[in-house]
């Protein structure tokens, strides 16, 4: 075993990557007799409450069978956010390569900020260019995003897809 995969270096990243970032978590949460965490607690109630009429209205990655190199993929999404707040989701774009089976494979996460807003319906979107060639597929999703760090943002499963 080479010296790069040595126990000791992998306490080291493990405490630089998780260890010392959820000790400083504890911190912020624990302050002012957990004022973050109770904060946390009425917005993810908040959220749930209103989870299942969040919804995609419509989604568009443009109308072009081909793009050409250099091209780009215009990835939009209208979201009807139920009362919620553009910055209490996530929205992102997952797009791959389409395999034999029409599965999306080699995938990459795009997220997708708000450009504009129509009442209760708020529009997500970026142009995209593709890396690679070939047939390409997407879809959308939407996520719970109170959670900044990423030590803690996965704790929260409220997810939907696109169909």
């Amino acid at each position: 075993v080479t010296p790069q995969y040595d126990a000791k270096r992998m306490l080291l990243e493990y405490s630089k990557l998780l260890y010392d970032p959820a000790h400083a978590h504890i911190g912020v949460t624990a302050a002012d007799n957990y004022a973050a965490a109770k904060k946390l607690a009425v917005w993810d109630k908040d959220v749930h409450r209103v989870w299942n009429q969040v919804r995609f209205v419509e989604i568009d990655g443009g109308t072009a069978t081909t793009i050409q190199t250099g091209g780009t993929l215009p990835l939009r999404a209208a979201v009807e956010l139920a009362g919620l707040k553009p910055e209490d989701v996530r929205v992102e774009a997952v797009v791959g390569r389409v395999d034999a089976d029409g599965n999306l494979e080699e995938t990459t996460v795009i997220p997708l900020p708000v450009i504009e807003q129509r009442g209760g319906v708020h529009l997500f979107g970026q142009e995209y260019a593709p890396r690679r060639t070939g047939r390409l597929g997407f879809s959308f999703r939407i996520s719970s995003n109170h959670y900044r760090d990423p030590l803690t943002r996965p704790t929260n499963a409220l997810l939907k897809w696109s169909d």
